[in-house]
């Protein structure tokens, strides 16, 4: 389930890199730069605790489809993350903690995009 994780986000902060680079709202454009950037951080300490509790995860391949809507993509890995928090943490409250901190770089990008821009 974790290498699940790992391709969502990373689909998710490429497609909000695209957009980042056509927005004419300089509030989206901060917004979407401030995710990508906070994204590769965040799911890069949540999979490198993973690996150290439990195994090397193998991510096979990268998905490249493009999002159009960056808003309803996150808004459903949101959901995604929480339907499978059990699966994806093992059981580890500790990468529990660190899944609830890529939740609030969701988070935090979905209210500045639909509130500030």
């Amino acid at each position: 389930m974790i290498n699940e994780l790992v391709q969502r986000v990373f689909a998710t902060r490429n497609n909000t890199h695209l957009a980042h680079w056509k927005t004419k709202s300089y509030a989206q454009h901060q917004a979407l730069g401030d995710f990508y950037e906070d994204t590769i951080t965040s799911i890069d300490t949540l999979v490198e605790a993973f690996q150290g509790m439990f195994d090397l995860i193998s991510v096979k391949e990268l998905p490249c489809e493009v999002c159009t809507d960056v808003i309803k993509c996150m808004e459903e890995d949101l959901i995604w993350f929480s339907e499978n928090r059990t699966k994806i943490t093992k059981g580890s409250e500790m990468v529990d903690n660190l899944l609830q901190e890529l939740e609030h770089v969701y988070s935090k990008t979905l209210y500045k995009l639909n509130n500030l821009s």
